[in-house]
């Protein structure tokens, strides 16, 4: 293709068609009409009614870059120029000559139609404006070709990019459908899930509020943060009026406070230990309250607070104290009884102080009525041994009273040695009426035991007297026993071994049953109080046959024992 005048060499400008007017004016107005038409920036033509050429502008050269001579002279039609310049195919050709056809059959004044063509440049699009044109009698058709190939192009790019936004808009709408569809779920699950855990926590208030047990947590301030109905009515309070009370200021168990219980266990990091006592409701009723306790934490495992758990034991405490009155009731008894078989052996070990007595006043008066000097020194020995012998038998009853009395169980700290000893000075009477050797086998240095210690003599002496009892068939060389004690772990084990002819194992089996006995003369009451003396310190009474004869009764205390 060529630049420059192309067109002004290759197109003639030819003359413009005589209008049937010979004025001056006219021929004016058409060499102006003429420069207009040749001067447009718009490419223009002029083709008459069988679609030949009749007039083309400068701008048309311009815009099909026209390099092959087009001579107006030979009359070239519009198709065949399109056809020629612009590579239209037969199917637009097709369309232009039928848009010619109806501007000059006049059904239609104007036609406006796009046409794309693939030139060796690339791609172009064209539109075409075909007019209706009446000049001077005759029918033309004025056309207006537009290169639109940039707005197309632009367009396409606009309609890609919007199709690819379109394209974008609705992956992203998908994505954000499903997002939504997610969240809607996971909204669903956690409303659902939120609802259940508010179900299961009001149940769970619900089950807290109706139990007959009192909850309620503390901070570690020692201030009440959550307290369930149940503490409200063992304590007389109206609900919800115990929340932000101290806890010293409604509960008074044991000697320590809250708060010095709080301070030791969080500082010791030991596990809170349940501790009871006696209660003042807000009535002023007194009751019992047993108080298990533990830790809270909080997320990051630290103490946080501390949760307890509170028990009405007063019925149970009152049947507690119930049943050992009865039990020191029945010991009184059986202890009474014990010394009712000893009564013999005790008057005989009474008549010996009492003759002693009786001798060593005789010899003082005679001695005193001779008057000597002599005299005055063995009457003042003699009453030396009075006196001697008056605090031996003083000693013997007042062992026995102690034993027989009736108290309170009181307990105090014992040691256990000592306590056997003293019974076995009490049992001494009955040891040589029998004939039997007693041998002791003590541990040294054992810990102290809480005890009541008429009890614990007791259970001693009647585990002893059914040692000695239990050899009365045997031959006097063979009638040994033994008393053991030894520590285990953190039981002080005591032990009464005897050598006589054991229990039938159809007795064992009711050995330590109230009122079952195999003695003539028992009442069957004596191993049963001795095992609740044993229980109620917290340890267990248990018997053994020997390996080569008689029998082994064993029981523990305790080394830390709990009061009743």
């Amino acid at each position: 293709m060529q630049e420059g005048n192309t067109l002004q060499r290759y197109v003639p400008r030819p003359k413009m068609i005589a209008a049937p007017s010979s004025k001056a004016g006219d021929e004016s107005s058409a060499l102006m009409a003429e420069a207009v038409f040749h001067s447009s920036p718009r490419a223009l033509a002029v083709v008459d009614e069988v679609g030949r050429i009749v007039l083309l502008n400068a701008s048309w050269g311009q815009l099909f870059r026209i390099g092959d001579s087009v001579e107006l002279s030979a009359r070239p039609s519009l198709s065949e120029v399109c056809e020629m310049q612009l590579r239209f195919d037969e199917l637009t050709l097709k369309k232009i000559d039928n848009a010619l056809s109806a501007v000059f059959s006049a059904d239609s004044m104007h036609v406006e139609i796009e046409c794309a063509s693939s030139l060796s440049s690339g791609f172009a699009c064209f539109r075409l404006q075909i007019a209706r044109l009446d000049y001077g009698g005759a029918v033309l058709a004025h056309v207006i070709c537009e290169d639109v190939t940039s707005k197309k192009l632009v367009e396409q790019d606009a309609r890609k990019t919007l199709e690819e936004l379109v394209e974008k808009v609705e992956e992203r709408s998908a994505v954000l459908r499903a997002t939504n569809w997610e969240l809607r779920q996971e909204i669903a699950h956690r409303a659902a899930a939120e609802q259940a855990a508010e179900d299961q926590r009001m149940r769970f208030l619900a089950l807290v509020d109706t139990i007959s047990y009192g909850i309620y947590e503390l901070d570690l301030q020692g201030t009440i943060v959550f307290a369930n109905a149940g503490l409200h009515r063992m304590l007389g309070y109206p609900p919800g009026s115990l929340i932000g009370k101290r806890a010293n200021d409604v509960l008074s168990l044991g000697k320590a406070t809250f708060e010095e219980r709080i301070n030791f266990v969080c500082k010791e990091k030991s596990e809170p230990k349940p501790f009871w006592g006696p209660q003042k409701t807000r009535s002023g009723e007194v009751v019992f309250f047993r108080i298990d306790w533990n830790y809270r934490h909080d997320d990051q495992g630290e103490v946080a607070g501390f949760v307890a758990v509170v028990s009405d034991v007063t019925k149970q405490r009152r049947l507690e104290e119930d049943l050992q009155s009865h039990v020191n009731q029945l010991a009184h008894v059986a202890r009474v009884f014990t010394v009712t078989q000893m009564v013999s052996g005790l008057a005989h070990e009474l008549n010996q102080p009492l003759a002693a007595i009786a001798n060593y006043a005789q010899v003082c008066r005679f001695r005193l009525r001779r008057g000597e000097q002599e005299d005055v020194e063995v009457a003042g020995r003699s009453l030396e041994q009075i006196a001697s012998q008056a605090d031996r038998a003083g000693m013997i009853i007042r062992r026995l009273r102690e034993f027989v009395r009736r108290a309170k169980s009181d307990r105090s700290l014992c040691d256990v040695n000592e306590l056997l000893r003293d019974v076995l000075q009490l049992m001494e009477v009955e040891l040589r009426a029998w004939r039997v050797v007693l041998k002791t086998e003590f541990t040294d240095d054992l810990p102290r035991v809480l005890v009541d210690r008429i009890q614990i003599e007791q259970v001693v002496a009647n585990l002893v007297k059914n040692a000695v009892e239990s050899m009365c068939d045997c031959e006097e060389d063979s009638r040994a026993a033994a008393i053991r004690t030894r520590l285990v772990g953190d039981q002080i084990e005591i032990a009464v071994i005897d050598a006589g002819a054991g229990i039938e194992p159809e007795a064992m089996k009711r050995l330590f049953e109230s009122f079952y006995t195999t003695k003539s003369d028992g009442m069957g009451l004596g191993l049963s109080i001795c095992r609740s003396i044993v229980e109620s310190h917290g340890g267990k009474l248990e018997a053994f046959q020997n390996s080569d004869r008689g029998m082994t009764f064993q029981f523990s205390i305790p080394v830390q024992s709990i009061g009743a």
